[in-house]
């Protein structure tokens, strides 16, 4: 049991858009983030562009569908062991609005928040930059890896077909 509580412990410590059509940045600073994964004191790339992928098919309702902590991109599946893939592979579907490949980084987590799918109760979002050629600044975009939800393709973004 300890052994479980320290990886999930661990998890959670580790674990673009035109203009036209993406929601304007917030003019506070966004949350505070409270883990994130460095590599030589640097943000270590998550990848992007390839791989495996979900199959992404529905644009988002919502012009906030990812950009907001209020409003993430729910990923979640039954296994623990799937969850930071499933993150992996919406990203790897996601492309620019004109087919370009994305990249992302995976900035830290943050936004605690209480589910019945997490061993514990408590999960925390995962904060990702994604971009892509052309794209002035990266976008940011907030994942539940722990709820499930239908993903959708957030405003000013494609995807793999």
């Amino acid at each position: 049991m300890r052994a479980r509580l320290v990886l999930v412990s661990i998890v959670f410590l580790c674990g673009c858009a035109s203009g036209a059509s993406r929601p304007e940045p917030p003019s506070e600073p966004g949350p505070e983030i409270v883990a994130s994964t460095r590599v030589e004191g640097r943000l270590h790339p998550s990848g992007g562009g390839a791989g495996p992928y979900l199959e992404l098919t529905e644009p988002a309702a919502s012009e906030t569908y990812g950009y907001t902590p209020d409003d993430p991109i729910k990923v979640g599946t039954g296994s623990p062991d799937d969850r930071p893939g499933n993150e992996r592979r919406y990203l790897n579907a996601l492309l620019g609005p004109e087919g370009q490949v994305t990249t992302y980084q995976r900035v830290g987590s943050c936004c605690h928040f209480e589910t019945p799918n997490s061993e514990l109760g408590v999960g925390l979002l995962d904060v990702y930059e994604v971009t892509y050629e052309g794209l002035a600044e990266p976008v940011t975009l907030y994942l539940n890896m722990y709820d499930q939800g239908e993903p959708r393709i957030p405003r000013g973004f494609t995807a793999r077909r």
